[in-house]
């Protein structure tokens, strides 16, 4: 299911995106900037305001998106 919403915002990385989702439901590990899911959520909102994405879309992606395992950089620990 991850795969769809890469599908739905066909952008310039979309093919490298899938690749990326699709390793991590492999197990692979991402480490994310804190602020990421932030950007992607206001991604899909521009899609929403101005493509014309249903709003209960653009929310179940959200759920689906933050449900990720992603791995955040500021909770490494530094040595």
């Amino acid at each position: 299911m991850q795969v769809y919403w890469v599908t739905i915002l066909a952008q310039i990385y979309t093919q490298e995106v899938k690749i990326l989702v699709a390793k991590m439901s492999e197990g692979d590990r991402l480490y994310i900037p804190e602020f990421c899911p932030i950007e992607c959520v206001n991604i899909l909102w521009k899609n929403v305001r101005f493509q014309g994405m249903p709003q209960t879309e653009a929310e179940q992606l959200i759920y689906k998106l933050l449900a990720l395992p992603f791995l955040h950089i500021s909770r490494l620990k530094s040595h």
